[in-house]
């Protein structure tokens, strides 16, 4: 995608290390239950960087996307059960960084 038609970045999700791999590696969507926090407001529907954090606490960005949250869903209380299975974003948009077929 040309860069000047994206749109601008508007927040960050950071999710396990294990959904960050499942989203690199196979590219499969990472589900609310996987999300550990974000950064600043945004909307669903707004561009973000998707981060991953690993055990040592150290944090890779993944991937450009679409969320399919607002901030304030993600920084909410826990899920019930049918809402920890909602994808954290949407397929279109998705840019996967250093995407890897192991």
């Amino acid at each position: 995608m040309n860069p000047e038609a994206q749109p601008p970045i508007r927040g960050t999700l950071v999710i396990t290390v294990e959904a960050g791999r499942a989203l690199r590696f196979q590219r499969r969507l990472p589900l609310r239950r996987d999300l550990l926090g974000c950064s600043t407001p945004f909307a669903a529907g707004d561009a973000v960087w998707v981060t991953m954090r690993g055990g040592d606490g150290g944090q890779l960005v993944v991937a450009r996307a679409i969320s399919a949250i607002a901030a304030t869903a993600a920084r909410a209380p826990a899920a019930p059960a049918d809402e920890a299975q909602q994808p954290l974003l949407r397929e279109q948009g998705l840019d996967v960084l250093w995407y890897d077929r192991r």
